[in-house]
């Protein structure tokens, strides 16, 4: 696949994530080319001073960061891996004697902005929902001088895509489409009278298995109702017998709903009942969307109310994605690019749960803690693009992080070869669970 990326402002070698051998997909679309070709053509006085501030939102593989690395951009997604990728594409552009020049911000979904920007380039989301979050978020930091540009390909920019911008930012217009892509500008038009701090737009949905409402965010999937492949999951949480181990996670948790429900399952048990902290029942929820971690911890604790809940910085790691870890790094990373949140609740008296939430991309194989059981609905694809790689990823890694004779259980349209991929790994597999569309397979590492 093509890696060279060429632009008005130059050729770069950009890849796309997880790394993959033989990779089929490149790791920009014609609406990249289209935003920088367009920028340098047409604004290129924007990009004379170093002083300006550049927020990039959505720039799914680093890009546009990689392109615009002299101005040290702000890039705000709700991708961890969108943040891995950049660190790492910037890092293979930059000669180690001028990495003091570049660099990037990554900034969360869930952070809020700083300050004021002077140039603002978008990639339309997939999402709608996303998407008029972000507006909303941003409404609070560009001026009318802030030059606000979006670009898209053709297909995902509706009029209803256009009326955001109209509502939300100012007058807007679209350009011509060229190779099927397409720009949005947008004047922002400000609002003399005060309104409210932007906050997380909430999508509540009843989840009768639990017994419980649950909330997911802008980029959640399936936000307003129990998707069916999760409604499965719980079916054959009901049907089958659940592992005895201590140690679960909910690998690409979404908004909580496996974890919670296994979780219930799980403390149900008599075996559950501890008397000491040290033999906790302990459940990590996993996921690369920041958003997805942040309804995951709310839910939580609706659930299981009461806790005080700590917040951790870590630095963003794509060394487990890149063959070569030894790099220093590029990005600086702000209070909310990347959190770990731990908590520890006591139950009736004598049962305890350890709690962890964790926005990254993989799930890691620590020796002195690994899993009796993870709990998998994975995705099939990469923002706009069909990818099961992904999912054969989470498998392999899953692998990995189990004790021995831990179960891994996932859950999967029938039409995916997950079954084969499965069997290749473990050894072994079975249908615990199916349906007209979806089936759950059960694994244990031997």
């Amino acid at each position: 696949m093509k890696v060279n990326f060429e632009t008005a402002l130059g050729s770069y070698r950009i890849q796309r994530f997880p790394l993959r051998a033989q990779q089929p997909l490149q790791a920009w679309d014609a609406a990249d080319e289209l935003l920088l070709n367009t920028l340098v053509a047409e604004y290129s006085e924007r990009l004379k001073s170093t002083e300006s501030r550049v927020l990039l939102v959505n720039d799914q593989f680093g890009a546009l960061a990689t392109a615009l690395r002299a101005q040290r951009p702000d890039c705000w997604s709700d991708s961890t891996m969108s943040h891995a990728a950049t660190e790492f594409n910037l890092h293979e552009n930059v000669d180690s004697v001028d990495a003091g020049k570049y660099g990037f911000t990554a900034i969360s979904s869930v952070s809020d902005l700083n300050g004021y920007y002077d140039l603002v380039l978008i990639k339309v989301p997939k999402t709608l929902a996303l998407l008029e979050q972000q507006l909303t978020m941003l409404s609070g930091h560009i001026t009318e001088s802030t030059l606000v540009i979006a670009g898209g390909m053709t297909k995902h920019i509706h009029n209803s895509t256009v009326g955001l911008f109209e509502t939300l930012v100012g007058p807007t217009r679209t350009s011509r489409a060229t190779k099927k892509a397409r720009l949005i500008f947008s004047e922002p038009k400000l609002n003399d009278a005060d309104s409210p701090a932007p906050h997380l737009i909430e999508s509540r949905y009843q989840c009768e298995p639990l017994h419980a409402e649950l909330i997911s965010y802008a980029n959640g999937f399936s936000r307003e109702r129990l998707d069916i492949g999760a409604r499965a999951m719980l079916q054959a949480l009901d049907k089958y017998p659940i592992p005895m181990g201590n140690n679960i996670a909910d690998f690409g948790c979404g908004n909580g709903v496996l974890g919670l429900y296994a979780l219930q399952k799980r403390l149900s048990q008599p075996a559950a009942r501890v008397a000491s902290a040290s033999a906790a029942v302990s459940i990590s929820f996993i996921d690369e969307s920041y958003m997805a971690i942040a309804a995951a911890q709310k839910n939580f604790e609706r659930l299981h109310g009461g806790l005080s809940v700590e917040s951790e910085i870590l630095q963003p790691d794509s060394s487990q994605q890149a063959a070569n870890d030894e790099f220093d790094s590029v990005a600086e990373i702000d209070d909310g690019a990347k959190l770990e949140y731990e908590a520890k609740a006591e139950h009736s008296g004598d049962q305890y749960i350890n709690v962890a939430f964790v926005a990254q991309e993989g799930i890691a194989a620590k020796k002195h803690k690994r899993y009796d059981w993870i709990l998998c609905n994975p995705p099939f694809h990469i923002g706009n693009t069909t990818d099961t790689s992904v999912a054969k990823r989470m498998f392999q890694q899953s692998f990995q992080a189990l004790q021995r004779n831990g179960q891994l259980w996932v859950v999967a349209n029938r039409h995916l070869d997950y079954p084969d991929t499965i069997q290749s790994l473990f050894k072994n597999h079975q249908i615990i669970f199916s349906n007209t569309k979806f089936v759950v397979i059960l694994a244990v590492k031997k």
